[in-house]
């Protein structure tokens, strides 16, 4: 299990870095501090376009594979604490994307799905999810 949980944290890791690369190549000025949370732009390229969260659900990839290194009852209790946080965040954050970007983020949110690429919810609702994005860019 040692293995396959530094795997995961290293799959975990390499999610956070993508992310972290597409903002600071997408940021207007490289990664401007910005006073508050809200961001002054869409972010919609690297993994920003196969999921809408990819920095948490790095964190929560990363969390699930120290629990698989270390079997710690801990580990997994902070992993659940920390998914219900970041559930709530999550929602409180979109919100206020909706407000500031109005029309583009609602479109934003029907295609891209929250957590999983090509999760279903994102497809009922006429979204593209991982197989339909990568199979349209083959053709």
């Amino acid at each position: 299990m040692r293995t396959a949980g530094l795997v995961t944290v290293a799959a975990g890791s390499a999610l956070m870095a993508w992310a972290f690369a597409a903002r600071y190549r997408e940021a207007p000025q490289g990664l401007p501090l910005e006073p508050g949370l809200m961001p002054g732009y869409l972010l919609r390229q690297g993994p920003y376009r196969l999921i809408r969260n990819p920095m948490y659900a790095g964190e929560v990839i990363v969390w699930a594979g120290w629990g698989l290194v270390y079997a710690s009852p801990a580990v997994s209790a902070g992993l659940a604490i920390m998914c219900t946080g970041l559930a709530a965040t999550v929602r409180w954050e979109e919100r206020r994307l909706r407000r500031r970007f109005g029309d583009n983020y609602q479109a934003y949110l029907a295609g891209v799905p929250r957590w999983v690429p090509g999760h279903a919810s994102a497809n009922r609702s006429g979204g593209r999810g991982f197989r339909r994005h990568f199979s349209r860019q083959s053709s």
